[in-house]
């Protein structure tokens, strides 16, 4: 279902447009109407809506809507954006879900988001799938804001509400964020504002024209008839050159609000990988946890070094047949012990030396994700030297902290323009990094397990990479632990 699709309903005696283009300008205040029009004329629609903001987007106060391509030309006004008159109610971010009839009957969501800056550009949209895709990724920049104490509101209008979103699962412990009510009219009380009212176009369309013409050549049948026939066709080449240019623009626009979602989507995912984790203390105290069944020695074997997966779901320990081992069948014996104990074991005979598989439990619970306005900056990172190795310190005198300087983080998504071409290698794009973010990693080396789960970094921004332990006695190891940082790009 194209984006253009708009989609006319009656709340009481009033007929409310859903699904509108919209876009933002910089304008004086009174010239908000006259460029309203001109912009809708100029995209060949019949009617077009404009909204001042009541805040401050980047230097552009004003939002203009137009009619989408799919309108039903019966309906006649006076109607409203149901997106402006929302808009103009309350300056809370706010994102608006609701399940209506298509053009021909099918099933479409219509999803909107409006602040103190207006209609969100990308939303005031009638659409399928898409649209419930746009929503989840505007309740996850909800779910930013929320976690940032900002006051924010996610309204499901009707009865249907999508559970693969997890907002659903807030409603009953915090019903101020998630409302749900029975129909779009019980958010559009009272009279509609003025600037939620279409305004209709002024100009020539493509019908006067050929009504323009028609009326020139009968009165110079005969006469001149040549002259207006090449005038005619002149004129209709033109209009179809205005139309197609018209249809450019749009398909231009709808790609480019698209290509916004998916990278805002992108951005999203890599994130909430880097930062959705389990707390890096807790799986230290599993690793440890682990390696303490093993030691120094099992099954009469030496175990030369331990590494924890991240996920603290395993531990591989390396293991070595002492020289001169005086035990019978040692393959044997650590084949039935690993079957007793039940982890898995892979032995090379001709090398001496196995590989063991421990298991240390199931998933681990992990903390809500960050937004990007939730990360720390540049500053933050360098107190981050000095903090960490006075702690660890107090704890192993010979530690050593190492934090690498920060790189922008390769995230990529697909480009819709190529999405008939799936196999084209200019599908995938990356995000630049100025709008994404930066990784790094702090390496910390020392001896002694015992301060390991109180070293290991509390940090929401920081994730445990990877922690490896090479026994030096029976609860005694030389330690490696490896934690992944993320900081803004700003």
């Amino acid at each position: 279902m194209a984006i253009e699709t708009t989609k006319i309903v009656r709340v009481g005696n009033t007929q409310v447009a859903l699904g509108l283009r919209w876009t933002l300008a910089n304008v004086d205040d009174d010239d908000v109407q006259l460029w309203a029009k001109s912009r809708a004329e100029a995209a060949g629609s019949r009617y077009g809506f404009y909204v001042e903001s009541s805040g401050e987007l980047d230097g552009r106060a004003v939002t203009m809507g137009r009619l989408g391509l799919l309108y039903d030309s019966t309906v006649k006004p006076p109607f409203y954006s149901a997106a402006a008159w929302l808009a103009s109610r309350s300056s809370v971010p706010t994102v608006y879900l609701m399940s209506i009839e298509g053009p021909r009957g099918e099933d479409l969501w219509w999803v909107c988001y409006t602040d103190a800056s207006g209609v969100d550009t990308r939303t005031d949209r009638v659409d399928g799938e898409a649209a419930l895709d746009l929503f989840n990724s505007l309740t996850g920049e909800l779910q930013s804001l929320r976690y940032s104490n900002t006051e924010v509101r996610c309204i499901i209008i009707g009865e249907q509400m999508p559970q693969t979103n997890p907002w659903h699962q807030y409603r009953e412990a915090h019903p101020q964020t998630v409302q749900q009510v029975a129909h779009l009219g019980d958010l559009l009380a009272g009279s509609p504002p003025v600037q939620a009212k279409a305004v209709q176009m002024y100009g020539i369309r493509p019908m006067t024209v050929y009504v323009i013409v028609g009326v020139l050549l009968a009165i110079v049948l005969g006469t001149g008839a040549m002259v207006y026939a090449k005038q005619a066709a002149e004129a209709k080449r033109q209009e179809q050159e205005r139309l197609a240019a018209i249809a450019a623009d749009a398909e231009a626009a709808r790609l480019a609000s698209l290509r916004e979602v998916r990278k805002v989507q992108a951005i999203k995912a890599a994130l909430a990988a880097d930062t959705q984790t389990p707390e890096p203390g807790e799986i230290v105290e599993r690793c440890l946890t682990g390696a303490s069944l093993l030691g120094n020695r099992y099954a009469g074997w030496m175990v030369e070094r331990m590494n924890c997966e991240a996920t603290g779901r395993t531990l591989e320990a390396s293991l070595k047949l002492a020289t001169g081992a005086d035990f019978f069948e040692p393959n044997a014996v650590l084949m039935t012990q690993s079957q007793l104990d039940g982890y898995e074991v892979s032995i090379d005979m001709a090398a001496n030396r196995a590989v063991l598989r421990v298991p240390l439990g199931g998933p681990m619970a992990t903390r809500p994700g960050l937004g990007l306005r939730q990360l720390p900056g540049v500053m933050s990172l360098q107190a981050i030297d000095v903090s960490v190795l006075q702690e660890m310190q107090h704890y192993v005198p010979d530690v050593v902290v190492a934090v690498t300087p920060p790189e922008a983080k390769a995230i990529q998504f697909a480009d819709p323009a190529y999405d008939a071409e799936p196999s084209s290698p200019e599908r995938m794009k990356t995000v630049p990094e100025a709008e994404a973010y930066r990784t790094g990693v702090m390496r910390i080396t020392g001896r002694s397990s015992m301060p390991l789960a109180e070293i290991a970094s509390r940090s929401a921004y920081i994730s445990l990479g990877s922690l490896a332990l090479a026994p030096q006695g029976a609860n005694d190891f030389d330690f490696i632990l490896e934690e992944r940082y993320v900081i803004s790009s700003n």
